[in-house]
């Protein structure tokens, strides 16, 4: 119907040419029939008509992609995936956004680095810099005695003896950091840095996670506008909080008012999770997104602060059979909310919707409410992250035994085990 009507009226403008284009927006919201037809009107449309569909990433109709005369991607539609799994194309994105706004109202000085400066996390030994480089970094060597990163790694060493073996272990001296060759710097101490800067700034503080002052470790361009993983609603809803009040002239924006817009927007974020619909569980009890989240960013960041340290640390997992439907309907609804992100083993991959054996990680709204290195890590099973189990945490020179029951509630998102007789 719609391109009959588009012929009609093309034809008594004069433009039989002309092209039309359809956007139909939150496509999870619409019946199942009118979500299919348009699935299957992908292939074989009129050269004048366009169509958008928003979906979500793991939306049940878009089963009907598998089927053997539906359209391919790449020929007949373009996927185009809103959530990055990776740092630079949203952090790119947050800029462009973050400038344009402020250009628009008038401030000065609009470069992103400029108006939220640097990030904690950042490292001149990855090919940043800039002109303030000398700051941060004497004698352009981010690990020279006294400089920030330098500062870091020493202050750990003092009061984690696991990480005082770890450099041992790695032959590194760090009253001679500043003999090390880049490539050296880069073998040894680049993979563990943002490792480094959050385990030590929870070690030498005791600071509690979840504390809201603890956001000012995540402020800075980089890490501010990595956050977001390029969810245009996230980042509109953080930079009216960033930029709120400010009327032009030359206004840097102050690491307190980052830390509030990021908790603004974690809370926000938190918000939606605490709506998503619980799913039933066999024993009559329900499981909760809220609570899913919880388990698998608390699993994280005892690994990343608390445990002896290392530099296999995972920060993503691989969904495996150990885990119940249940998780599996919670990690769905997440995936489509921007909780978990997708990191897709091509490019081009969209989320299957069965999950087992594919890879995600939290989205990095997060890191700062649990206190987590905004960087992609190595993997591991859903089920092994999501297990009680007893633990030894190390604080400074005292131990602490935690044992977790059985009774836990994370067993909630595990398979029962039934033993033969």
């Amino acid at each position: 119907m719609a391109t009959a009507a588009i012929e009609i009226f093309n034809r008594a403008v004069g433009q039989e040419d002309h092209q039309w284009a359809l956007l139909f927006d939150e496509m999870e919201l619409a019946p199942t029939t009118i979500v299919e037809a348009l699935l299957e009107a992908m292939r074989g449309l009129p050269e004048n008509l366009l169509l958008k569909l928003s979906i979500s990433p793991v939306q049940p109709e878009l089963a009907r992609l598998n089927l053997p005369y539906a359209g391919v991607h790449g020929q007949d539609f373009d996927l185009i995936q809103l959530t990055y799994a990776r740092q630079n194309h949203a952090v790119e994105l947050g800029k462009r956004m973050l400038e344009a706004e402020a250009r628009r109202l008038g401030i000065k000085g609009s470069p992103a680095a400029e108006l939220l400066g640097r990030s904690v996390f950042a490292s001149f030994d990855d090919g940043e810099g800039g002109r303030d480089r000398a700051e941060h970094a004497p004698r352009d060597n981010p690990y020279a005695a006294n400089g920030d990163l330098w500062k870091r790694y020493k202050s750990l060493a003092n009061v984690d003896e696991s990480f005082r073996l770890w450099l041992r272990g790695k032959d590194v001296d760090l009253n001679e950091l500043e003999r090390l060759s880049p490539v050296a710097r880069a073998a040894k101490l680049r993979k563990v840095r943002n490792l480094v800067v959050v385990r030590e700034n929870y070690r030498r503080s005791n600071a509690a996670r979840r504390s809201r002052k603890s956001y000012a470790l995540y402020t800075g361009a980089d890490t501010v506008l990595t956050i977001c993983d390029g969810n245009p609603r996230l980042l509109t809803a953080l930079l009216g909080q960033l930029l709120s009040g400010a009327t032009g002239g030359d206004n840097k924006i102050s690491r307190s008012a980052q830390s509030a817009a990021v908790d603004s927007v974690i809370r926000r974020f938190f918000a939606l999770i605490s709506s998503a619909e619980a799913v039933p569980l066999r024993s009559g009890r329900v499981a909760s997104l809220y609570d899913l989240v919880h388990r698998i960013g608390e699993a994280f960041a005892e690994r990343v602060v608390e445990e002896e340290f290392s530099d296999n640390v995972p920060l993503r997992f691989t969904v495996d059979r150990g885990v119940n439907s249940a998780t599996i309907e919670l990690l769905r609804l997440g995936i489509n909310m921007g909780v978990f992100v997708h990191i897709p083993k091509r490019s081009d991959a969209r989320v299957p919707l069965a999950l087992f054996g594919e890879h995600f990680r939290l989205s990095y709204v997060l890191a700062p409410y649990f206190g987590l290195p905004v960087r992609l890590g190595p993997t591991v099973r859903l089920s092994t992250l999501l297990a009680p189990r007893s633990k030894t945490v190390k604080r400074g020179i005292q131990k602490v035994r935690q044992a977790e029951s059985p009774e836990d509630q994370y067993v909630l998102f595990l398979e029962p085990r039934i033993e033969r007789r």
